[in-house]
């Protein structure tokens, strides 16, 4: 089994189905991980998951669509690790298959906000902390439906 024990890494998103399901299995490896998510419930859940295999992480509760979330994130994040080997992002929305037009102003703005504006906005935020690293990875994955 890898060690991954000298990686540290963020994932936004941690709370989702797929979310969760790499967070566990990097928490197993060792890597030193903050964890985000939308829902407190939630990430009490992963909290507790993470706990029954005897291992922790850092959490960090937010909406990316409030732009407070990004004021402090760099100092948030540089407060515990000096260095992000990974960043995924695994934050996304999708409303169904419609017609551009059947979405009202409100809508279309969280879904830009979401789906395109907040992967620029870690990049540039976290930008001092993954350029610390020498093999830093920067991973993002959306809901395939979208790309369809």
């Amino acid at each position: 089994m890898k060690d991954l024990s000298e990686e540290y890494g963020v994932i936004f998103g941690a709370t989702g189905l797929l979310g969760s399901k790499i967070s566990l299995e990097l928490t197993k490896l060792n890597a030193n991980l903050i964890l985000h998510g939308r829902s407190l419930e939630k990430l009490k859940f992963l909290d507790d998951e993470i706990k029954k295999i005897n291992k922790k992480a850092i959490f960090i509760q937010a909406d990316v669509t409030k732009k407070d979330f990004y004021k402090n994130i760099l100092k948030k994040i540089s407060t515990r690790f000096s260095r992000l080997d990974f960043v995924i992002n695994l934050v996304g929305q999708f409303t169904g298959l419609k017609p551009l037009t059947h979405l009202s102003h409100k809508d279309w703005d969280k879904l830009i906000e979401i789906n395109i504006s907040f992967y620029w906005r870690i990049i540039k935020e976290l930008e001092p902390l993954i350029r610390k690293s020498t093999k830093s990875k920067i991973i993002f994955i959306t809901n395939k439906n979208i790309s369809k």
